[in-house]
């Protein structure tokens, strides 16, 4: 008898769960992404976005996960930031 894989691929949109606000007291992540209380956890979803938008998020997700990518490169680098 021949195998059967099943896969599920699932997805679920949280907006405005981790507010992108220099602030920690008002917001989870700061302008590169970062979580405030988790070194090195960052964020790039559409989480950071403060509602929904309307509109297909995809490009600006992936501009969220490229802006992530460089910071954490940065990180691991030994710089504090990009630039």
């Amino acid at each position: 008898m021949p195998l059967r894989l099943s896969i599920c691929y699932c997805a679920r949109v949280s907006w405005h769960r981790n507010a992108l606000l220099v602030d920690p007291a008002r917001g989870v992540l700061d302008a590169e992404l970062e979580a405030h209380d988790a070194q090195m956890l960052f964020v790039a979803d559409g989480s950071v976005f403060p509602s929904s938008l309307g509109v297909n998020p995809q490009l600006t997700i992936m501009a969220f996960a490229q802006r992530a990518a460089r910071h954490v490169h940065a990180r691991l680098s030994g710089r504090s930031r990009v630039g």
